[in-house]
C-alpha cells in the first residue's frame, strides 16, 4: 500500500457537488482511508474551489486508479515515486465538475 496525496480544483463552490465528488473518490477500487480537507475558495479562479485529499492505494494498482479518474495524465515516475497531473482540457475526468488534479505518492 502506498500513501498518496491529491490536490484538486473543482469549477464550483457548491457544497452538494463537493460532497458528491468526495463520495465518488471514496468509492474508487484499490483505495483505503480517503481523507479530505474542507473545500475553500480558489485563490485565482472566482467561483472555483480547491481541496486536498490523502489516500492509501494498493501499490500495484496506482495506475488503475489514475485511469479511473482521468483518461490522460502527465506523469513523472522517478525512483518509485509518482507525480501526475490532469485537467479538464487534457483528459476526460470522472466527474464533470473536476477541473484540475495533482496526484503524488509519498
Amino acid at each position: 500500500m502506498k500513501n498518496c496525496v491529491l490536490r484538486i480544483v473543482i469549477d464550483t463552490e457548491n457544497e452538494e457537488i463537493f460532497e458528491e465528488i468526495k463520495k465518488q473518490f471514496s468509492q474508487l477500487p484499490y483505495t483505503e482511508n480517503f481523507s479530505f480537507s474542507p473545500a475553500i475558495e480558489h485563490e485565482r479562479y472566482a467561483g472555483y474551489s480547491q481541496f486536498s485529499s490523502t489516500v492509501t492505494i494498493a501499490e500495484d494498482h496506482i495506475y488503475d486508479v489514475l485511469d479511473r479518474i482521468s483518461t490522460h495524465w502527465m506523469t513523472d515516475d522517478e525512483d518509485g515515486d509518482i507525480e501526475a497531473e490532469t485537467d479538464w482540457y487534457e483528459g476526460k475526468l470522472f466527474h464533470p465538475h473536476l477541473y484540475y488534479i495533482l496526484f503524488q505518492t509519498l
